[in-house]
C-alpha cells in the first residue's frame, strides 16, 4: 500500500514539474525535450502530456509540440493562450480570406490599443494591413469611423478602397508602382495601382450618388462639429452597402446618372 501511494504522488510530482517548465520556457516543446529536461522517458512524457490535455491543463500544437493549457494560460500566462488562440483560429481564418478575397486580422484588446496575433493575406498585389505582432490604436481597429467635416462623399476616399477590394473594373492604372512602407518591426516593399478611368479623370466625384443609400442603409448620418456640417460615416457598413449596390452593375457610379432606390431598398 505504501509503494502505491508513492506512485501515486511521484506520477503528480511528474506531472507537475512538466507544467512548470512549460510556464517556464513560454515556448512551446516537443516530447522528448520535456522528457530529457525531466530525466525521464519519452513514453513516460507522452503519457502525462496526454493526460494533461485531456483535463485541459496542457495544448498540443500541430506541430505536435505542447503549451500550458487553457487551465492555466487563463489564470497565469495570456501568451500561451495567445499562441493556442492564433493556432486554432487560422483555419477558419483562412477559409474566409479564400471566400470574401479580403485580409483578415485575429487581434486582442489591451487598454485602447490592439495586438495582431494571427493574420491571412490575399494574393492582390498589396494588402494595407500591419504585420503580426503590430500594436496600432483602438480607432485602427474593425469598429472604425470615417467624419467628413464640412464636405460630402465627394471627398470620402475610403469608397475608392472599397472599390479596390471589389475589383470593379477601370478603376486602376494596368502598371503598378513601387512603394516602401515602413513600420516600427522594419520595412518591405510592396506594390500598388494609382486610380485611373478613361472616361471619368475624377471618378470620387460620383460618390455622391450613394450618399441616399448610405443614410437609408444606416452606414452615414448626418451630424455636427462645431459649426462645422459633417457626415460621420461606419466603415464596415460603407462597405458592406457599397458591395450591395455595386454587385449587379460594378461600374453603375460611372455609367448612370443615378442609383436607383430599388437598388438598396432589399437591403434595409
Amino acid at each position: 500500500m505504501e509503494r502505491k501511494e508513492q506512485g501515486t504522488v511521484q506520477a503528480l510530482e511528474r506531472g507537475l514539474k512538466i507544467l512548470e517548465l512549460l510556464m517556464q520556457e513560454k515556448r512551446p516543446m516537443g516530447v522528448n525535450e520535456i522528457a530529457k529536461c525531466q530525466g525521464i522517458t519519452p513514453s513516460a512524457a507522452y503519457r502525462i502530456l496526454k493526460t494533461l490535455e485531456a483535463t485541459g491543463w496542457s495544448f498540443q500544437m500541430s506541430d505536435d509540440k505542447y503549451i500550458p493549457g487553457e487551465k492555466l494560460s487563463y489564470i497565469t500566462e495570456k501568451n500561451n493562450f495567445h499562441l493556442a488562440l492564433a493556432e486554432v483560429a487560422y483555419p477558419i481564418m483562412q477559409e474566409l480570406t479564400a471566400r470574401e478575397i479580403l485580409p483578415m486580422n485575429l487581434v486582442v484588446r489591451q487598454d485602447r490599443r490592439f495586438f495582431i496575433l494571427q493574420q491571412t493575406r490575399t494574393n492582390r498585389y498589396v494588402d494595407f494591413v500591419a504585420p503580426v505582432g503590430s500594436a496600432l490604436p483602438l480607432h485602427a481597429s474593425a469598429g472604425g469611423k470615417i467624419l467628413l467635416v464640412g464636405v460630402g462623399h465627394e471627398r470620402n476616399t475610403y469608397i475608392h478602397s472599397v472599390e479596390e477590394v471589389l475589383n470593379v473594373p477601370n478603376r486602376l492604372s494596368d502598371k503598378p508602382v513601387k512603394l516602401t512602407v515602413v513600420w516600427p518591426q522594419g520595412q518591405r516593399d510592396v506594390y500598388m495601382r494609382k486610380h485611373y478611368n478613361p472616361d471619368q479623370p475624377h471618378i470620387s466625384e460620383d460618390f455622391v450618388k450613394l450618399t441616399q443609400a448610405y443614410t437609408d442603409c444606416g452606414a452615414a448620418k448626418n451630424t455636427v462639429l462645431g459649426s462645422a456640417d459633417c457626415i460621420l460615416c461606419d466603415a464596415a457598413k460603407v462597405f458592406d452597402v457599397t458591395r450591395h449596390v455595386l454587385a449587379p452593375e460594378p461600374e453603375c457610379l460611372v455609367t448612370r446618372e443615378r442609383i436607383e432606390k430599388e437598388r438598396w431598398a432589399d437591403y434595409i
